[in-house]
Order: C-alpha cells, then sequence, then structure tokens
C-alpha cells in the first residue's frame, strides 16, 4: 500500500515503477534457512475486516509456523525503493510460511501477513 501511495505521489510513477523492477532484478535475493521457527498467530476483528472491505466475512483466528531466512537483499530492496519514493518502508522479517490454520473455513490455507518486525513480533507466539 505505500509503494502504491509513493508511486501515485511521484511526478513519473512509470518511471518509478521501472526504477523498482529493475532494483529487484540486479539484486541476487539468495537466502539460507536458519533453525528458527515461530508460531505466529492473529485475531482479525469485526473492525478490522470492515476496514479492509471484507464485512463479508466472519472474524477469524489465523495461525502459521514460518522458518526465518537470512536474506540480506531485503533490507538493501526497501531501503533503496524508501529512498526512490521519499517514503518509510518497515523492512519484514524474511520468512518462509511451512504450515498456516483459520478457523474461518474458506480462509483454513490462508497465512497472516505478517509485512513488518514490529507485525513478527506482535503476533509471535514463542519459537519452536
Amino acid at each position: 500500500v505505500k509503494i502504491r501511495e509513493g508511486l501515485a505521489k511521484s511526478s513519473d510513477p512509470e518511471k518509478f515503477k521501472q526504477a523498482i523492477l529493475d532494483l529487484f532484478n540486479e539484486l541476487p535475493f539468495e537466502y539460507s534457512l536458519t533453525d528458527k521457527y515461530s508460531l505466529q498467530e492473529k485475531s482479525y476483528t469485526r473492525e478490522e475486516l470492515d476496514a479492509r472491505g471484507l464485512q463479508d466475512e466472519p472474524p477469524q483466528l489465523r495461525r502459521s509456523i514460518v522458518q526465518v531466512v537470512d536474506m540480506p537483499e531485503v533490507e538493501v530492496f526497501y531501503k533503496k525503493v524508501s529512498q526512490l519514493l521519499n517514503i518509510e518502508l518497515e523492512v519484514p522479517v524474511p520468512h518462509t510460511t511451512i504450515f498456516a490454520w483459520s478457523d474461518y473455513e474458506k480462509k483454513k490455507d490462508r497465512g497472516i501477513g505478517v509485512s513488518s518486525k514490529d507485525d513478527f513480533e506482535a503476533y509471535n507466539k514463542g519459537y519452536l
């Protein structure tokens, strides 16, 4: 969302989109798995679902088990995109989702959406 907002405010959105794509293609984005696993849990309230335009969905609980990965290029990418668009993007915790569950059947296998280090810590119920 912040990237879209940054592009909308830019003088030449297409030029900036291309610059972001070029940056993405230039970085190797290599990763290595760690031995760090986390149980993530998030409750989606009625208010949050309504704000996201999901009035037809019930409040729900989602859980994920994620494996943290080392991926140094993620931080480089986010910092350069932030500078390019003159916005502040939070760097996420690079991870891969091993397992996902929800008490809402239609989203049974949907992840949580951990988009920042703050989110990761807020949803972290413990390391496994």
